[in-house]
């Protein structure tokens, strides 16, 4: 479609089928527009603290910088659909608003169960609702790639951390091995005969991955126009930066190895990174240019509504519509604000153990900790307790982070959460092992650590709404079920410890031992949770209702 054909389809005469003139352009979009402006800062502002935390982790968050560049981006896109857009009739859609709904909702869940991920996806789509109730699905569907890009603002992926150091390390090793370099893994570390190697956070190539997912998707779109093209392209730029990440990794040991580790240590190691995986980019388009479909923005245009939909169009909504709507979704957005408002301050506990004694039967007995050489962090806990039990030659520590309710920055589940601290215990391998807690017979987390020559195994679960659970998804479907239909505010994070020296498996015995001879924590947890000791029992309420009347 050229740009005559544009202008004719935008001039006043009367089109066939409509029964009156359809109005210039600016006049058909400037009631929209001006709700749709005002909506969306309502919006914003009615959803403060979870729309600028995307921006304030753009700006301390190396990994997630690019989030910066994607609402210029949006805006190019729109740009380039500036003649379709034109040609288009904004209509109001309740389409839109149930999408609100549903976004909204999902929003309340993400707030209630403290996922800021959940909370910012669903702030996004919030956005896309009261554009499509708004500005209805004619226009909707013209912009529907720019509005799904929006959702690159979200800085999601750094739970892929664990998942990708693990591969790195597995794979660097492969090919180690491949070219004759003798190399001994364990976990996460490295080791050759000319020293070792840790396959960092850093490393595990995650910011390269969620880059190049952002490029592969605005490439797509941009030079393809068949369905299989863009989904090869997508394909590749998942792919090729997991696989090249292995090749970096492979590269920098091999390099210090052959520099008699004068090279690709240090600064030279990230110098080097940055230059490989900027390289592997330039790659990654060059191959998609191999198959690259030329799209010129006629083609953007002829994507949008063909002429005889929209001569089926009557003429634009009036201002009252657009602002029904526009109010309506707004509504619902903040009925959920305020529901989560009313829920959390029902859930807030000021009721904390001072102390939490558990008791462990015979051989194993509570001893005085000598060395005090490991403190997990839970940063955002109410309280922690540390207790050390011995068996003869095994000693077990008990960690519990007691949490009196959950809140952003004070959850059980946080990525922020360790077991290990600062630069002393790292983590070298992460899995699952299977443990009787409380007699029933359950899988807990199972994460190795090492300190130098030292090497510890630790076992962890979740207590949340009086269940346990191993499983971060359940123990935050828990809080959010608590929350919202008024269950226990208290969580807890328990862990056992146990040394060994040179495969998990001796640890495992021991701590098998010790819970098999631990007393029941859940009834000691509930405790806590009611009334403050783990060991009094709750009191009887009538009697304590009976006591008020007398004072009075």
């Amino acid at each position: 479609m050229d740009d005559r054909q544009d202008v004719k389809v935008q001039s006043p005469e009367p089109l066939a089928g409509a029964g009156s003139p359809q109005p210039g352009a600016f006049v058909r979009w400037l009631a929209p527009g001006l709700v749709l402006a005002a909506g969306l800062s309502a919006l914003t502002a009615l959803f403060w603290p979870t729309a600028w935390s995307m921006p304030d982790k753009w700006m301390t968050d190396d990994t997630f910088s690019h989030g910066l560049l994607i609402l210029p981006v949006c805006l190019f896109l729109l740009w380039r659909r500036r003649a379709s857009l034109a040609a288009a009739v904004p209509t109001p859609s309740w389409l839109g608003v149930l999408a609100m709904v549903a976004s909204a909702f999902l929003w309340l869940l993400g707030h209630v169960a403290d996922v800021l991920l959940v909370e910012q996806f669903a702030f996004v789509s919030m956005v896309n609702a009261l554009i499509l109730a708004v500005l209805g699905w004619p226009v909707v569907r013209v912009i529907l790639f720019p509005l799904f890009y929006l959702y690159f603002m979200v800085p999601a992926g750094s739970q892929l951390v664990p998942f990708l150091q693990d591969l790195t390390a597995d794979k660097t090793v492969w090919l180690l091995r491949l070219t004759g370099i003798p190399v001994y893994l364990e976990g996460i570390f490295l080791h050759i005969p000319d020293g070792s190697f840790e396959v960092a956070e850093a490393c595990a190539g995650v910011r390269f991955l969620i880059t190049s997912v952002a490029i592969g998707f605005l490439g797509a779109n941009l030079f393809y126009k068949s369905l299989w093209r863009r989904a090869l392209f997508v394909a590749l730029s998942f792919i090729v930066p997991v696989v090249a990440n292995f090749f970096r990794a492979y590269g920098i040991v091999m390099i210090a190895h052959l520099s008699d580790f004068k090279h690709a240590v240090g600064a030279d190691h990230i110098t080097f990174g940055f230059i490989f995986l900027s390289f592997v980019i330039i790659c990654l388009l060059a191959l998609g240019a191999t198959f690259r479909e030329r799209q010129s923005d006629e083609d953007e245009s002829d994507a949008s509504q063909p002429p005889a939909a929209r001569q089926s169009q009557l003429r634009s909504a009036t201002a009252g519509a657009f602002l029904m709507v526009c109010v309506g979704s707004l509504a619902l957005a903040a009925g959920a604000r305020a529901y989560s408002d009313y829920s959390g301050q029902r859930m807030i506990s000021d009721i904390v153990p001072t102390r939490f004694p558990v008791m462990v039967a015979s051989p194993w007995s509570l001893v005085e900790d000598q060395r005090n050489d490991w403190t997990p962090r839970f940063d955002g806990s109410d309280a922690e307790f540390m207790e050390t039990y011995s068996n003869g030659d095994q000693e077990v520590r008990l960690f519990i982070a007691y949490y009196a309710y959950q809140r952003q920055g004070a959850e059980a589940v946080n990525t922020k959460n360790q077991f290990g601290r600062n630069s002393s215990w790292q983590r070298s391998g992460s899995g699952r092992s299977e443990a009787m807690i409380d007699g029933a017979p359950m899988d807990v987390l199972a994460t190795r650590l090492v300190y130098y020559e030292d090497h510890r195994l630790v076992w962890s679960w979740y207590w949340v709404d009086g269940q346990f659970t191993s499983s971060p998804y359940m123990a935050k479907f828990l809080q959010a079920k608590a929350q919202l239909m008024g269950g226990m505010p208290a969580a807890a994070v328990i862990a056992v410890a146990a040394d060994y020296e040179l495969k998990p498996v001796e640890a495992k015995a021991v701590l098998h031992d010790f819970l098999n001879n631990l007393e029941p924590l859940g009834s000691k947890l509930e405790r806590a949770a009611r009334t403050g000791s783990p060991t009094a029992e709750a009191p009887d309420e009538s009697a304590l209702e009976t006591a008020e009347d007398g004072d009075s």
